[in-house]
């Protein structure tokens, strides 16, 4: 397996109702294995494309890619079990 470079989460928001995160992809770059606790919404900031391999999310494109998630603290995944 290929040593790739980490995207980069920086929260910008975190309350009782809400989780507002910014993610960065530089080019090949890839998130670690993870689970979301919470109903969540993803709002693009650039074009790009991302490979799914579960339970990786790798930026294949050439350039980097940025999304905003946001996660509703009300809506845990959980309870949907």
């Amino acid at each position: 397996m290929p040593n790739r470079l980490s995207a980069v989460a920086t929260v910008q928001e975190d309350n009782d109702r809400v989780r507002v995160t910014e993610h960065r992809f530089a080019s090949g770059a890839e998130t670690t294995p993870h689970v979301h606790q919470w109903d969540y919404v993803v709002v693009p900031q650039s074009d790009g494309e991302l490979l799914i391999i579960e339970p990786d999310v790798i930026n294949v494109g050439g350039g980097e890619l940025v999304f905003i998630e946001v996660d509703m603290k009300a809506h845990p995944i959980a309870d949907k079990m």
